[in-house]
């Protein structure tokens, strides 16, 4: 599962969906509650704003919101949907 990513997993955390895994190239991979199927992939580098680094160290899940926080100090909001989309805001 997670040998697939092709770099460091920088963290985790708990959301409704299941389970959201970051790298460090700025990727996460959101799983199912048992790891049986990655459901959804979210990648920092395709947002539609300027970032410092795509280097995630920390996330949180508050109210369908993953709070992404980057190495040099981005912040990012990614809303995640029921419909299975997301909206990213630069906080």
């Amino acid at each position: 599962m997670l040998d697939d990513y092709g770099c460091e997993v920088s963290c985790v955390s708990k959301c409704f969906e299941g389970i959201a895994f970051a790298t460090v190239k700025g990727h996460i991979y959101i799983w199912d509650q048992y790891l049986l199927k990655c459901t959804k992939q979210i990648d920092i580098n395709q947002m539609p704003f300027k970032i410092l680094s795509t280097y995630i160290v920390s996330m949180d899940y508050n109210q369908r919101r993953l709070l992404v926080t980057t190495i040099n100090g981005d912040a990012i909001e990614v809303i995640l949907t029921e419909a299975g989309s997301t909206k990213t805001v630069k906080a």
